[in-house]
């Protein structure tokens, strides 16, 4: 059987808003500053340390958002996720190490973005994992029936 893999990234158009109104900041900024040679509040023309800084800021933010992924495969071991930059080796969750696991509705969660064991990006499902441990960990997916299916092939005697 071939494991399932799913990539998600930051592509939802409020997104493209982001990006776009960092784009904007940055040529306003330049237009004042060299252009009409006026600050923008404390900083001025000639005040270059805070101008780099705020080109820094937002080239650091711009990346992160476009470099951004939540990586989820399904395989035979287990689930196993990372949200790349963050994470920088996946995380195995094996099918021994699961009390049970369901894929659910996100709204029941609200969990877009990056939190301790809730992971989402885009799509209207989450897969709960309960392990045996008493934790539990929410991975969101845009591919909430197929993940289904895979999950009750592998975990024929525990819920889905």
């Amino acid at each position: 059987m071939m494991p399932f893999v799913e990539t998600q990234r930051f592509t939802q158009w409020w997104i493209m808003w982001v990006y776009f109104g960092l784009f904007g900041l940055v040529l306003f900024a330049i237009i004042k500053w060299y252009f009409f040679k006026e600050a923008i509040g404390n900083v001025k023309p000639t005040n270059y340390e805070a101008q780099i800084g705020l080109y820094t800021i937002i080239s650091i933010v711009t990346v992160l958002l476009l470099m951004s992924k939540l990586e989820t495969r399904i395989s035979e071991k287990g689930i196993a996720y990372r949200f790349f930059p963050f994470d920088r080796n996946f995380r195995l969750v094996s099918w021994q190490e699961m009390e049970s696991c369901a894929v659910k509705s996100i709204r029941t969660y609200g969990i877009h973005g990056y939190r301790i064991n809730r992971l989402s990006i885009a799509g209207n499902s989450v897969v709960q994992i309960d392990k045996k441990d008493g934790s539990t960990i929410h991975i969101g997916t845009q591919k909430g029936k197929e993940v289904r299916g895979i999950i009750k092939i592998h975990l024929t005697d525990k819920t889905v």
